[in-house]
């Protein structure tokens, strides 16, 4: 009977260490999952912040939705009035051939390779500058019914020569012209277009029919 219980007192102790080995064995391979898995999250996230990829793609919605705002919900007609950055702008005029009143303007303008087009436009500042410039701010293209753009002329235009005033103060509107240099068979059904920039200094824009 002592001997039972001497065999007793050194096992237990035995038993109890090989219990507490197994225990520590059952539970490794649960701490390197964990383990393994912050690293694979680590480099993940690490990859994705390398990745120019991941630029790109976050940053095309913010650009489409600067577009689709500048575009005026697409192209608008003569004589409508669209936003532009800080502008309300509407076009007046346009004289499609304006040869005779480029020349009258200055004796020094050049002519024609093309024909001169004459675009006369209000806007209205609706910004919170001290002052604003809508020659400065606002920039226009023609593009021809072959898509090539076409840059304003600097030709002085009945405006120049008059000395419309440009700049304004919030509220306030201006009429200005700007002339465009053009082959005449390219001008059916071309575009005419006003950019600027927005308070992120993104650029925003609106599209006129040239009928």
């Amino acid at each position: 009977m002592r001997n039972k219980i001497v065999a007793a007192f050194v096992l237990a102790p035995l038993a109890a260490l090989a219990l507490s080995s197994c225990a520590e064995e059952a539970t490794a391979p649960v701490t390197q999952k964990v383990s393994d898995t912050k690293v694979v999250n680590e480099a993940a996230e690490s990859a994705a912040e390398d990745n120019p990829e991941v630029e790109v793609t976050e940053a095309a919605p913010d650009t489409m939705a600067h577009e689709t705002a500048g575009d005026a919900g697409g192209t608008a007609s003569l004589r409508d009035t669209v936003e532009v950055g800080d502008w309300s702008v509407k076009v007046t005029e346009v004289a499609r051939n304006a040869n005779a009143t480029i020349a009258n303007a200055n004796l020094f303008n050049d002519r024609p390779k093309g024909q001169y087009v004459l675009v006369t436009y209000e806007a209205t500042y609706n910004g919170t500058e001290r002052t604003a410039d809508a020659s400065w701010d606002l920039t226009w293209t023609l593009t021809g019914n072959d898509n090539k753009i076409i840059e304003t002329d600097d030709e002085v235009t009945p405006a120049d020569a008059e000395e419309w005033p440009t700049s304004v103060r919030s509220g306030g509107t201006v009429t200005t012209q700007v002339v465009f240099d053009i082959d005449p068979n390219k001008l059916p059904g071309g575009i005419l277009s006003v950019e600027a920039y927005d308070a992120n200094y993104d650029t925003v824009f609106a599209d006129f029919k040239v009928q």
